[in-house]
């Protein structure tokens, strides 16, 4: 299983790195590709244990959604059209609509098929919007790699901290008396010794990021990270990388799944993916809110 996991964990870290480094608009389509293919995997994960649960879902509409809006971002970003925007909710909230004509004009039962649209709806919030932030952060400052970098913060303090909570949690397990678990119902392996170790390894990570390049943290010539805020990211990425994680454990338990899906050594998707899904529109939302502040307090100068 060790080798398994590392021959794709290396593989995937290749392309994964080579969209985040990779500069103009050659990474920034490899990225594109990148998060078109992790949501289709992500979406079919989720389907699959949602059927589990006797609710099949819209997958398909679901899924040409999440390509119609990651598509969007992209090309906001690349080509500096804020516009953009508005278009995004016009395509949600047409989805949305076309979802409830298909509850009512399709064959009954009504009731499956609202269930249908519910877990569909939750899917695609839960996964596609939480995560397109990802995308929102990469694309933020057009071509240029700040917006990359943001990305390559925000994913190392996350899986940073996953890595210290899981040393630390499997070394503290071993034990005599064990370790303190935190929701063994629903993950019994989760520990409040694995989730102090990811605290704090989240916020060495940010502050370390903060350390070696500082001034490369911006959105649009904005400095956005410095160290107050690298200690407070690391501490809310910490918290909020384990709620989603507990948040997935919760949906397997209920499909009766041990793993979301089959990639060697790690389960699926969605077991890559859980701790970023709070943390993605979370990091996004503060680092928005920083620029904001600091463009109007220049302003008013």
């Amino acid at each position: 299983m060790l080798r398994s996991r590392l021959v794709f964990g290396i593989g995937f870290s290749f392309v994964a790195l080579a969209a985040l480094v990779w500069p103009g608009l050659p990474g920034a389509l490899l990225f594109l590709v990148l998060a078109l293919a992790l949501s289709h995997a992500a979406l079919n994960e989720y389907f699959a244990m949602a059927r589990e649960m006797g609710l099949p879902g819209m997958p398909a509409l679901t899924s040409i959604a999440a390509v119609l809006l990651l598509s969007l971002i992209a090309i906001e970003g690349v080509a500096d059209l804020p516009v953009f925007n508005g278009a995004e909710v016009l395509l949600m909230t047409f989805f949305l609509v076309l979802g409830f004509l298909s509850v009512f004009i399709g064959p009954p039962p009504r009731r499956d098929a609202l269930l249908a649209l519910v877990a569909s709806v939750a899917g695609f919030v839960c996964l596609i919007w939480s995560l397109s932030f990802i995308a929102r952060l990469y694309y933020s400052d057009g071509l240029r790699m700040s917006g990359r970098l943001l990305v390559i913060f925000l994913i190392a303090v996350t899986k940073l901290g996953d890595v210290g909570a899981y040393t630390l949690g499997t070394w503290s397990a071993r034990l005599p008396g064990g370790n303190h678990k935190i929701v063994p119902m629903l993950s019994p392996k989760k520990s409040w010794e694995g989730f102090i170790a990811g605290m704090v390894f989240s916020v060495i990570t940010a502050v370390l990021f903060v350390a070696l390049g500082r001034d490369a943290f911006q959105v649009r010539g904005v400095p956005v990270l410095g160290y107050p805020t690298a200690i407070f990211l690391g501490v809310l990425l910490a918290i909020l990388g384990f709620v989603g994680d507990i948040a997935e454990s919760a949906l397997k338990r209920a499909a009766g799944s041990k793993n979301s899906g089959r990639i060697p050594g790690l389960g699926g998707v969605l077991d890559v993916l859980d701790s970023l899904i709070f943390t993605a529109p979370a990091f996004y939302g503060c680092i928005q809110l920083i620029v904001s502040l600091k463009t109007h307090a220049m302003n008013a100068v």
